[in-house]
């Protein structure tokens, strides 16, 4: 049988910045996307009509990787809230014991 699930604060505290950093990675793959120019002749004479249908999909791809980023970012906030509130609730534990001796 599992021992269940074990955190410290501290390992969500570095595990929201790897999230972090990794909004940040995809934000910049995005940024990418958006500065794309595909000109009449990207893809020749008579590639032509399709280059606007691309640039169509580059844009649609880039926001849609935006929203992953707002939900990584968001999902980081959440993870270095829930590691704090860890923190709180083992002060305020341990704050509590000292009233009785415990608590080292």
């Amino acid at each position: 049988m599992s021992d269940g699930f074990r955190s410290t604060p501290e390992d969500l505290e570095t595990h929201s910045a790897t999230v972090r950093e990794l909004g940040d990675r995809l934000s910049k793959a995005a940024e990418a996307g958006r500065s794309v120019e595909l000109g009449g002749e990207t893809y020749g004479v008579i590639g032509q009509a399709f280059a606007g249908d691309a640039k169509t999909q580059i844009v649609e791809t880039a926001e849609a990787i935006s929203e992953v980023v707002t939900g990584l970012s968001d999902f980081a906030d959440g993870i270095a809230s829930a590691g704090e509130n860890y923190r709180k609730a083992e002060e305020g534990i341990r704050d509590f014991l000292k009233q009785f001796g415990g608590g080292g």
